[in-house]
């Protein structure tokens, strides 16, 4: 039986692919399309699901703005970048969406595109940073601080996943000073990027010095899991 089964397992068809870390590029022009249409059409060239708004059910309202007109053009643009340049035409923020692995589109008042960086088909934008101080009476202060990031990755990107927690965090304040990060021991495991392509990452590390005002040269290294190749098999 053994020997069935390695003989099954030798003629099994592999096939080698390299993995390129590469964005997808967006053409498209649009011009006066209302809002719903454009979205689903700037999905549509990247090969991604996305809609404007949540799905209509009987009762609950339409998000506002589906019919208002907008134009826009990209021309070999990244993906994300061009969502990103989408969302702040149309005054929307962009979220993954579970029932169809794309993405959803959602009028928002806030703030469209904060510190962000585009690398191959994965996007990487600062989201907080939070400083907590605690005043104990019998026992010294304490002070933390943690980075908040978010981790989008096209869908269709072929990406496994992504090591957990993050390690190897380096940044300097402002005024120049090396700011530490915390470097969290024991095992490290993988965050699957099977049915959400939208990750969060919590990153610790020391309270920026007094009088600092801003973080800079941030460099966060992230370690994808790829595939090494794609295997075919009926065991």
């Amino acid at each position: 039986r053994i020997d069935a089964i390695l003989s099954r397992l030798a003629t099994t068809d592999e096939t080698s692919q390299s993995f390129v870390f590469e964005p997808t590029r967006i053409d498209v022009d649009f011009n006066e399309v209302p809002i719903a249409e454009a979205t689903r059409r700037l999905g549509q060239a990247a090969g991604i699901p996305m809609r404007y708004g949540q799905v209509q059910r009987k009762g609950v309202a339409a998000p506002p703005g589906r019919q208002v007109p907008i134009s826009f053009r990209a021309k070999g643009m990244p993906f994300f970048q061009a969502v990103d340049q989408f969302c702040a035409l149309t005054g929307c923020t962009f979220n993954s969406d579970y029932s169809t692995g794309g993405l959803v589109l959602n009028p928002s008042t806030g703030s469209q595109v904060g510190p962000v960086r585009y690398e191959g088909p994965s996007r990487v934008a600062a989201m907080s940073l939070s400083v907590n101080r605690t005043t104990r009476f019998v026992a010294p202060a304490t002070t933390y601080a943690t980075l908040q990031v978010r981790i989008n990755v096209e869908p269709q990107a072929r990406l496994l996943g992504l090591l957990s927690p993050v390690r190897g965090v380096t940044a300097k304040d402002g005024k120049g000073n090396v700011v530490n990060f915390t470097t969290t021991d024991g095992p490290r495991h993988m965050q699957s990027l099977a049915n959400n392509s939208q990750i969060f990452q919590g990153i610790s590390m020391d309270p920026p010095v007094a009088g600092a005002k801003k973080l800079v040269e941030v460099r966060i290294p992230l370690e994808f899991v790829v595939p090494t190749r794609m295997v075919s098999a009926d065991l």
